[in-house]
């Protein structure tokens, strides 16, 4: 495939930012899902893309973590909250918790273009804090948040 300079060049970004890359053009988004049908690229949510062959060798958190900081570029107002504030803050669980689904706080409900794989959790007075540049929901607040994982997967975020 022809290569597209700018594309290699938002792909070299994103890889040395630890973050999953995005087309700020009409242009840059086109190429993006030509690569993305080419096989080169996957897409683990809508409108973000990495290279298949670094993304395959990558464990199920640190995909997670990848999106999540590209979407905290992408949406800076985002408050991360449940697993997606427990990978970010490093806290020990379950890997067969990450679905592809992130996870953020928010003060209404499913907004009707949301993405399939993203969550909000509904909470009326929102307490954050701000870990590596991502703006996220309180420790205690995100405890809260994933007590609502059985408790055997629920368990080693507690401990």
């Amino acid at each position: 495939m022809k290569e597209h300079k700018e594309v290699s060049a938002l792909l070299q970004q994103a890889k040395q930012e630890r973050r999953c890359c995005y087309g700020t053009s009409d242009a840059q988004r086109r190429a993006l899902k030509r690569r993305l049908h080419a096989g080169e690229l996957v897409s683990p949510y809508k409108n973000l893309y990495a290279d298949r062959t670094l993304w395959n060798t990558m464990t199920r958190e640190q995909q997670s973590l990848q999106v999540i900081r590209a979407l905290s570029a992408i949406h800076p107002q985002w408050v991360f909250a449940g697993l997606s504030a427990a990978c970010v803050y490093g806290l020990q669980h379950n890997y067969s918790l990450h679905d592809g689904t992130v996870h953020i706080a928010s003060k209404s409900g499913i907004g009707g273009g949301d993405e399939a794989r993203l969550n909000r959790i509904y909470i009326n007075r929102i307490p954050t804090r701000k870990h590596n540049g991502i703006l996220l929901t309180t420790p205690a607040r995100t405890l809260l948040d994933c007590a609502a994982f059985p408790f055997p997967q629920a368990l080693p975020i507690y401990d």
